[in-house]
């Protein structure tokens, strides 16, 4: 159609025989009222750019316009920025996206229209449509009512009862810890009435959001889930119960645990001693323990060992600390050289993230410098690392101390790396040797994925672009050239970012 109204501009409307009394829109043809040449041709251009903006998927013989809505007050991206974003639009550049669609959100500027289509297209999918919120404008809101497909982008919200009763999966859940942020009492008072109807699965999955606003009111709800016909169920109510310090359960855990490990007097020294409790009784299943669990990173171990991890689990860290009169540090040196270190450390890390001791996780990271015990450092200590509140402090002091790139921190690290964790991390990088080091086809995996990660993860800067070895690709090993590919990468999308931050200061 757009052809056929450029050829009419060219040739003339009167003189063009290309542009006629019939429009068309999906699969079904519109027929004009009498218009001079003229008006047919800018009808039909009317037509082809609504076609266009709101990408119309079928036929509608009544178009809905959204309302008249408030003129926008943000300057639009300049000519240099607009082609920019178009490009990675065009080339589905999905991570260099997010930060573009960040920044401009940032600096108060408008997305332009003619882009607005293509941009919803791109991120038409659950795990970008919240890269929408920081640019939302007048347009996408139009667009969205043209188009149902788009109607994610309206960002209609739905009351958060009204989701709980009506919605299913992830929707609903998401009005049920809504309700509870709101009113936690209130949201409790309403799983109860529902709970006994709700399928095994459920009850365990909303019974887990207690844990936001959990208090000692939840505590007579929570015993009763102990009897619950449904192991996944009674095992969420212990799990929260023995994070309720005071709570019957917790008291019952704490008075089986504590006498189990204490500190004697030897002949030079103290020496620490455990006794394995008992192999799980009815009691103890009531409560949580279960002689069968699955611990990540503990194997080989039997039912009172596997008890055992989970009585020291229920004790805050930092209350076994003062109870055998030692230092966190030093508390995990003990438990680490014990006969029963596995069961001993197990507990301690599970016992850090349930009671959310920062101090004791932090501690936790020397078992990583162990072989004997780096499986349970990489399950059960290091995927809990990021939820430290000076996470980003911590993962630069790490580089500072050790010199090793540990590819799992920066991963979780967010963007952008501060400088304190890029400059470590571009000096390995850039290191003149490194590239003498990849003898071997398979070498090359980590500096890749680094390479990958870097570049979009460190501050976008001019001086991150220089100072990197250069290769003749035709000489080197397969390794070594991916490794060099890797690296004109980096350059390339480091390139991008800082130009597209520049074009955002252009008009």
């Amino acid at each position: 159609m757009l052809s056929r109204i450029t050829q009419a501009l060219v040739v003339g409307a009167e003189r063009s025989a290309n542009v006629g009394d019939e429009i068309t829109l999906g699969s079904t043809n519109y027929r004009l009222p009498e218009l001079d040449a003229g008006e047919r041709l800018l009808t039909h251009a009317a037509a082809a750019a609504l076609s266009t903006l709101a990408m119309t998927p079928a036929a509608r013989p009544r178009l809905q316009f959204a309302p008249p809505l408030d003129a926008d007050p943000r300057v639009e991206l300049g000519t240099q920025a607009s082609y920019l974003l178009q490009r990675m639009l065009t080339n589905d550049e999905g991570a260099l996206l997010q930060e573009a669609l960040t920044q401009v959100g940032l600096r108060g500027k408008r997305v332009p229209l003619r882009l607005l289509p293509g941009l919803l297209r791109a991120l038409d999918a659950p795990a970008r449509r919240h890269w929408l919120a920081s640019i939302r404008c007048s347009g996408v809101q139009w667009l969205a009512v043209q188009n149902a497909d788009w109607r994610w982008a309206l960002g209609e919200h739905r009351d958060a009862m009204q989701a709980f009763e009506l919605e299913v999966g992830a929707a609903r859940h998401a009005g049920f810890l809504q309700l509870r942020r709101d009113d936690a009492g209130s949201a409790r008072e309403l799983l109860i009435a529902r709970f006994k109807s709700e399928p095994a699965e459920e009850r365990a999955t909303l019974l887990g959001m207690l844990e936001q606003g959990l208090s000692l009111a939840d505590e007579a709800f929570l015993e009763t889930a102990l009897d619950d016909r449904a192991k996944t169920v009674r095992q969420t109510a212990a799990n929260l119960l023995s994070r309720l310090a005071g709570s019957a359960l917790a008291t019952r855990l704490h008075a089986r645990a504590l006498p189990l490990i204490r500190m004697e007097r030897a002949l030079l020294r103290k020496t620490l001693r455990v006794d394995l409790p008992a192999d799980p009784d009815k009691q103890d299943e009531r409560d949580g323990i279960d002689g069968k669990a699955f611990i990540p990173g503990l194997h080989n171990v039997g039912p009172r060992q596997m008890h055992l991890a989970q009585l020291i689990a229920a004790v805050p860290p930092k209350q076994w600390a003062a109870r055998l009169n030692l230092e966190l540090a030093d508390l995990i040196k003990q438990y680490a050289a014990h006969e029963f270190a596995q069961p001993l450390c197990a507990g301690l890390a599970l016992g850090a993230t349930r009671h959310a001791c920062f101090d004791a996780l932090r501690a936790l990271t020397v078992l990583g410098e162990q072989k004997s015990m780096h499986a349970l450092y990489q399950q059960l200590v290091e995927p809990r690392l990021p939820e430290l509140p000076d996470f980003a402090e911590f993962v630069a002091q790490r580089l500072r101390a050790t010199g090793s790139i540990d590819m799992s921190l920066l991963a979780a690290l967010p963007a952008p790396w501060s400088d304190s964790v890029s400059q470590p991390v571009m000096q390995w990088a850039r290191d003149a040797g490194r590239m003498d080091e990849m003898s071997k086809d398979y070498s090359h995996y980590e500096y890749v994925a680094l390479l990958k990660l870097a570049a979009l993860r460190v501050a976008p800067a001019a001086h991150w672009l220089k100072g990197w070895p250069m290769s003749d690709l035709t000489t080197l090993t397969p390794s070594r050239q991916r490794a060099a590919e890797a690296i004109d990468g980096l350059l390339s999308t480091l390139q991008a970012r800082i130009e597209f931050l520049a074009a955002l200061e252009l008009p």
